[in-house]
């Protein structure tokens, strides 16, 4: 863009009189070497290169590396295979993996994430919650301290630590 002031005629009832303009005007619609603008001959007083400021739109914020939670799905479906709570301990670990999941996306886009760890405190009060005639079984009595020390586990708590 250029912002020019030029002279240019205008016909009027007295005659023909001659106007000053200054106007910002495309680079495709000026031609300073034959002084016209959009093709009508002018006399150009003053040029100057004016930018345009456009707001920069900020980019889709896109997963650098998605982090894959299916292991750790995995590895609870293994340690809860002959449980008869089997289908009710994998709505709990759906949900404690789509909140796992759910601050990957927040720590990208820049917000201030909450450990694994909270998530995990979470999902302990859920599967009480869920579960309390579990809890009597002597197979089951002692399953969350067992999983806390299950090394596919602490990955995920530690990670937070570092």
């Amino acid at each position: 863009m250029q912002r020019v002031v030029y002279e240019t005629r205008q016909q009027c009832d007295s005659g023909v009189e001659v106007i000053c303009v200054t106007e910002k005007i495309a680079d495709c619609d000026l031609d300073l070497v034959r002084s016209t603008v959009r093709g009508q001959p002018v006399k150009i007083i003053q040029s100057s290169a004016i930018k345009i400021a456009i707001p920069k739109s900020t980019p889709a914020i896109r997963p650098r590396c998605k982090v894959n939670y299916q292991e750790l799905k995995a590895h609870f479906a293994k340690h809860y295979r002959r449980s008869l709570w089997k289908d009710v301990v994998m709505m709990l670990v759906e949900e404690f993996v789509k909140d796992l999941e759910w601050e990957v996306v927040l720590g990208q886009s820049g917000f201030k994430t909450k450990p694994a760890a909270y998530h995990w405190e979470r999902f302990k009060k859920q599967y009480l919650a869920t579960m309390p005639n579990c809890r009597q079984t002597w197979s089951t009595r002692n399953m969350l301290p067992r999983l806390e020390e299950q090394p596919w586990l602490q990955a995920y708590l530690k990670e937070d630590k570092n």
